[in-house]
Protein backbone atom coordinates (compact mmCIF):
# COMPACT_ATOMS: atom_id res chain seq x y z
CA UNK A 1 0.00 0.00 0.00
CA UNK A 2 1.67 3.25 -0.69
CA UNK A 3 1.32 6.52 1.47
CA UNK A 4 0.51 10.01 -0.21
CA UNK A 5 2.08 12.23 1.75
CA UNK A 6 0.25 15.61 1.21
CA UNK A 7 0.53 19.07 2.69
CA UNK A 8 -2.10 20.30 5.14
CA UNK A 9 -4.35 23.59 4.10
CA UNK A 10 -2.43 25.26 7.41
CA UNK A 11 0.76 24.61 6.00
CA UNK A 12 -0.06 25.85 2.21
CA UNK A 13 -1.29 28.72 4.06
CA UNK A 14 1.49 29.23 6.04
CA UNK A 15 3.78 28.74 2.85
CA UNK A 16 1.47 31.28 0.62
CA UNK A 17 1.90 33.85 4.01
CA UNK A 18 5.22 33.98 3.76
CA UNK A 19 5.58 34.16 0.13
CA UNK A 20 3.72 37.32 0.28
CA UNK A 21 5.65 38.70 2.66
CA UNK A 22 8.85 38.05 0.57
CA UNK A 23 7.06 39.68 -2.19
CA UNK A 24 5.76 42.62 -0.17
CA UNK A 25 9.48 43.33 1.34
CA UNK A 26 10.82 43.20 -2.23
CA UNK A 27 8.60 45.81 -3.46
CA UNK A 28 9.20 47.99 -0.79
CA UNK A 29 12.93 47.84 -1.38
CA UNK A 30 12.55 48.65 -5.20
CA UNK A 31 9.94 51.67 -4.04
CA UNK A 32 12.51 53.06 -2.03
CA UNK A 33 15.80 52.38 -4.43
CA UNK A 34 13.46 54.04 -7.11
CA UNK A 35 12.60 57.11 -4.93
CA UNK A 36 15.97 56.95 -4.08
CA UNK A 37 17.48 56.66 -7.24
CA UNK A 38 15.67 59.82 -8.08
CA UNK A 39 16.65 61.70 -5.22
CA UNK A 40 20.14 61.42 -6.49
CA UNK A 41 19.07 62.93 -9.80
CA UNK A 42 17.39 65.70 -8.88
CA UNK A 43 20.59 66.86 -6.95
CA UNK A 44 18.89 66.80 -3.54
CA UNK A 45 22.03 65.98 -1.99
CA UNK A 46 24.27 68.33 -3.07
CA UNK A 47 24.49 71.36 -0.78
CA UNK A 48 24.62 75.13 -2.45
CA UNK A 49 28.72 75.30 -1.64
CA UNK A 50 28.99 72.26 -4.23
CA UNK A 51 26.82 73.31 -6.88
CA UNK A 52 28.84 75.69 -7.15
CA UNK A 53 32.03 74.26 -7.24
CA UNK A 54 30.65 71.43 -10.12
CA UNK A 55 29.26 72.91 -13.39
CA UNK A 56 25.92 72.25 -14.22
CA UNK A 57 26.19 69.46 -17.21
CA UNK A 58 23.76 70.75 -19.41
CA UNK A 59 24.79 74.54 -19.96
CA UNK A 60 26.59 75.53 -22.50
CA UNK A 61 30.25 76.18 -22.59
Amino acid sequence: MQWIITKTDDSIAEQKMGENIFVGVLCVVALAAGIWGWWMERGFFTSKKEEKEVPHLLEDE
